[in-house]
This record gives C-alpha cells, structure tokens and sequence, in this order.
C-alpha cells in the first residue's frame, strides 16, 4: 500500500471531504510516472495531492513479450477520513 495519510489537503480534512480521485498514469520502460492526467475528482485539492503523490511513484514496469515497455495505467486514490 501507499501511505498518502500525511498528504490529505487541509481544506479538505476541514469540510470532510473524502472520495476517490482516478488517475491516468504514464510510465515508462523503468517504472517511473512520467504523465499523469486526473480522470475524476471529489475536489481540486484532493485531485492536486494525489497528482503529486502519484509523480513519486515507481511501478514494475509492464512486459510484452519479456521485454518492458512503457504503458498506460488508470489509478485509483481514496481519501478517507478517520
């Protein structure tokens, strides 16, 4: 898992906002995010800390036939509050 507890926006913890913001990530050959563009979003400061979290990312990167190959993946952040 991700630990993104550390980056819940302010405002957002402050009206209770929670949801899921959906992400399109671009990775490369090596695993790093190299794109990445907000699908869906409860609210900009959720969508921002998620764009954020997600560029420090490193995934597997994806195979076609052995060999990696840069991709396109949909992610899925969800804020909740405790």
């Amino acid at each position: 898992g991700i630990d993104i507890a550390s980056k819940y926006p302010a405002d957002a913890r402050q009206v209770g906002t929670e949801g899921r913001v959906v992400l399109l990530l671009g990775v490369d050959v090596e695993g790093r995010v190299t794109s990445a563009r907000v699908l869906e979003a409860p609210s900009p400061s959720l969508a921002g800390a998620a764009l954020a979290g997600a560029r420090r990312f490193r995934f597997t990167p994806a195979l076609l036939e052995g060999a990696p190959v840069a991709t396109e993946i949909r992610f899925t952040y969800t804020f909740l509050l405790e």
